[in-house]
């Protein structure tokens, strides 16, 4: 009887196998950077449609932070409906505040901050 001897390893039985599980490696880990890479533009597109929105809304918070403040120097002033205005703005968990910078500067000048209605 002829008995072959298979159990021997030689460098090509080896290397066919790593070569295939390294290109198969080399092709997964291009895949997960081509996705790393859209999901990182997707992201900074997100964030750049979010700028003016953004812009917008500290906009309208400063006209709205104007209109409160002014409102609460009305009612210390004495008008009526002011304080009825800041009387419910208390009710619903809102307090308006002089801004700091307003509070202690000169009658006649304005500071830059505007104080912030914010709920307790």
């Amino acid at each position: 009887m002829s008995y072959k001897n298979n159990s021997g390893l030689t460098v090509a039985r080896i290397l066919y196998p790593i070569a295939l599980l390294a290109l198969i490696l080399f092709v997964a880990m291009a895949f997960q950077l081509g996705q790393v890479l859209r999901d990182r533009t997707a992201l900074h597109e997100a964030r750049a449609q979010q700028d003016q929105p953004f812009e917008d809304t500290q906009k309208v918070r400063t006209q709205l932070d104007a209109l409160a403040v002014g409102t609460l120097k009305l009612a210390q002033a004495g008008n009526k409906n002011a304080k009825t205005i800041i009387n419910q703005l208390k009710e619903m968990g809102i307090t308006v505040r002089l801004p700091e910078a307003a509070a202690n500067a000169p009658a006649g000048t304005t500071g830059s901050s505007a104080a912030l209605p914010s709920k307790p």
